[in-house]
């Protein structure tokens, strides 16, 4: 047998797709910046060389897994018998939709978080098909709810796919009632009673400003108000000490007087998100009520929080990827424990469910309401933070 026909006897028919799952798995965990293409040939046990058979390039392999993955989403939406009744038809579009999450757990944050490192084209492909996902699922949405506006309508379906893209944020295993748990959590989102309802006249006070570390007066605290905001922009890899120096007024070396370096800026600006929403989660707490309030007082520090402070929030969920290990899994800790006084409280209020099932519903209305930052922040309701607290309550409590 010639040697051309041993390798190819060898080499199996799915390793396109082998190079695709293990590039998504460290995408998802590490980053796009710090995977290589060596360390995605490792992970399948082939030499980097071996890639280029089948990709041109790292972005290439990127753009295969986004698009692949928003077209199990289509057919999703797509798929079912379209003279169903649209009630019917929801809940089959749901369902389906649960499905792809579970089965890609990857698929959430590549779309959200790693899209952004794709050539302009294929970012603006991302976006229309993904889009054209809301509108699919907001069509049948309308008919099943005519009184819904076109807005408010995006806003549910935007909502309820961000429950069911949760599980890619986080490393819950799946309990055997997953699909279960949120197919309900995104029926209860796109079924709420919240919407329709008239929305407010705009003032001063209304939530969405921009980070209040901005008005602190000390050059610590005002280097780390312009870090947040240029690393919000442009991601950690696209932000250098010098640019934070020169954005804050600070000339040549002497912004390391404040932070020993991009790492230190980065910890420094997640502790003190971590430490702001500790201090919500306490107060709610000292209110001294009963579980079902006290969870639904913690949901609205979370969303106040997040209003008062996106760009600072915008690092948090996409930024902290890159800090040291030592410090992400110490900073990760902190966040366990945090949701664990959602679970707590959960479990109190829903006793009929197990402590990873409470967990998982609690990482779902976390999705929805972090999906205001990562969506671009693209609906403009003067109430939308109390539309937020309100849908995401009856998710986790329907």
């Amino acid at each position: 047998m010639a040697l051309s026909e041993q390798t190819a006897l060898k080499r199996p028919r799915d390793r396109k797709a082998q190079i695709a799952d293990a590039a998504a798995g460290l995408f998802r965990e590490l980053g796009y910046h710090r995977v290589g293409v060596e360390d995605i040939a490792s992970s399948v046990g082939i030499t980097g060389r071996a890639i280029y058979r089948h990709f041109a390039n790292k972005q290439d392999v990127l753009a295969h897994v986004v698009l692949g993955g928003i077209a199990q989403l289509e057919a999703a939406v797509v798929e079912g018998d379209a003279t169903t009744d649209p009630a019917d038809r929801l809940d089959e579009m749901v369902r389906a939709l649960a499905s792809v999450s579970l089965e890609q757990r990857n698929l959430g944050v590549l779309i959200r978080r790693e899209s952004r490192h794709l050539d302009d084209e294929q970012r603006r492909e991302v976006q229309r098909r993904a889009d054209a996902v809301v509108l699919g699922v907001g069509l049948v949405l309308r008919a099943v709810r005519p009184e819904l506006a076109t807005a408010d309508a995006d806003l549910l379906v935007r909502s309820a796919l961000a429950v069911l893209a949760s599980p890619s944020y986080h490393t819950v295993a799946a309990p055997r009632s997953a699909e279960l748990l949120l197919s309900g959590m995104a029926t209860a989102v796109l079924r709420t009673t919240a919407l329709p309802r008239p929305e407010p006249a705009a003032t001063a006070s209304s939530p969405g400003g921009g980070d209040s570390l901005a008005t602190r007066a000390s050059r610590r605290e005002a280097v780390l108000a312009v870090a947040i905001e240029l690393l919000a922009q442009r991601g950690y890899a696209g932000v250098r000490m010098e640019d934070v120096g020169a954005a804050a007024g600070i000339a040549g070396p002497s912004i390391y007087e404040h932070f020993a370096g991009k790492p230190d800026l980065l910890m420094a600006a997640l502790t003190r998100g971590a430490e702001w929403l500790e201090l919500g989660l306490t107060r709610a707490l000292a209110a001294g009520r009963g579980p079902i309030e006290t969870l639904e007082l913690v949901l609205r520090s979370y969303v106040d929080f997040m209003f008062q402070h996106p760009d600072l929030m915008g690092v948090f969920l996409s930024e902290t990827i890159y800090l040291p290990d030592e410090e992400r899994h110490a900073l990760r800790r902190v966040q366990h424990e945090y949701i664990s006084e959602w679970v707590r409280l959960l479990v109190a209020v829903r006793p009929d469910l197990a402590q990873a099932e409470a967990r998982f519903v609690v990482q779902g209305v976390v999705g929805l309401v972090n999906d205001y930052v990562q969506g671009g922040r693209r609906h403009r309701r003067v109430d939308l933070g109390d539309v937020l607290a309100d849908v995401g309550f009856e998710a986790l409590v329907p």
